[in-house]
């Protein structure tokens, strides 16, 4: 199935913006850093939309949508549906704070904000990612 494989696709996408945001808080460009979880756990969520062969919602705002297909979707509310809420809720949190991070010089935001912000999120990203990439690939050791 095609949108199967656009789903481990986007999955390995999502990894490299989660290596990207890992790289840039180590410089301590931490704006990026949270820009780049946003992306990580928002391709991850999207890869869930695809492994049910479902449509990409073309927006940013997809929580309720993957919501919905999970619940709906057999395997995976077997492998996510339980902490599906949380997920969504914490991608909402995420998503948005990512403006605030694309446009810092705007939001007199600073980078200490940012790093904040990172810390509190950083871990629960990587986690949502490898709980997306499991759901997808259960045999698929993470």
């Amino acid at each position: 199935m095609e949108d199967k494989s656009i789903a481990k696709d986007a999955i390995e996408n999502a990894k490299r913006w989660l290596s990207s945001s890992s790289a840039n808080a180590e410089r301590g460009n931490y704006d990026l850093a949270v820009y780049s979880l946003e992306m990580s756990m928002e391709i991850a969520l999207k890869a869930l939309v695809f492994s049910a062969e479902a449509d990409i919602p073309k927006t940013h705002s997809i929580g309720d949508r993957v919501m919905k297909i999970v619940r709906e979707d057999v395997n995976l509310s077997r492998s996510i549906g339980g902490q599906i809420e949380e997920v969504v809720h914490t991608f909402n949190s995420l998503s948005t704070l990512r403006s605030i991070s694309g446009y810092i010089y705007e939001t007199r935001s600073t980078l200490e904000d940012m790093r904040k912000i990172y810390e509190k999120f950083a871990r629960e990203t990587a986690r949502i990612v490898g709980l997306c990439e499991k759901a997808i690939d259960p045999k698929k050791q993470i």
